[in-house]
């Protein structure tokens, strides 16, 4: 039987394991990302950011897939990230075809930072703030703002 020499603490530290790193450090380097790409650098009101533990995770809106897609390409590779969550950053164009599947004729949609703007004609004015109602439960919609016009008497309805 061979006898080995037996180790130090100091000599059996894994060198290669990086020490945690503050959160306040993680996000800082975040925010970094988000100001090197300017179409994040434009959103960067609209998104906020959590580190736990390294555990980094947005809210928020952005305008493109494209940005989600930088800080999904980038984030995880900044020392002290073990992971990141993006499933309540969302995109524009992602929000604007959820709200398109459900939108009846004759009304049209824009967004821009969660903001759902609806216009276009409208049969009935009940039914108005219902399909209202059921777009700020959406994911992704901080706000809707609904310019109708009546279809019966041509009429512009209010801001709902």
């Amino acid at each position: 039987m061979q006898n080995f020499p037996a180790f130090t603490e100091h000599e059996t530290e894994n060198k290669n394991i990086p020490l945690p790193r503050a959160d306040v450090d993680i996000i800082e380097d975040v925010w970094h990302v988000v100001r090197d790409y300017p179409p994040l650098q434009m959103s960067r009101e609209f998104i906020q950011v959590e580190s736990h533990g390294g555990h980094v995770v947005f809210h928020g809106n952005v305008r493109s897939v494209q940005c989600l897609r930088r800080l999904q390409n980038e984030v995880p590779y900044i020392v002290g990230v073990q992971q990141v969550s993006l499933n309540d950053l969302f995109d524009d164009e992602a929000v604007r075809l959820r709200v398109a599947e459900k939108l009846p004729d004759g009304l049209y949609v824009n967004v821009q930072y969660g903001v759902v703007s609806l216009n276009g004609k409208f049969a009935a004015e009940a039914d108005q703030q219902a399909l209202v109602t059921q777009f700020r439960a959406l994911p992704g919609v901080r706000q809707v703002i609904a310019q109708f016009e009546s279809q019966v008497t041509g009429a512009h309805a209010s801001e709902l």
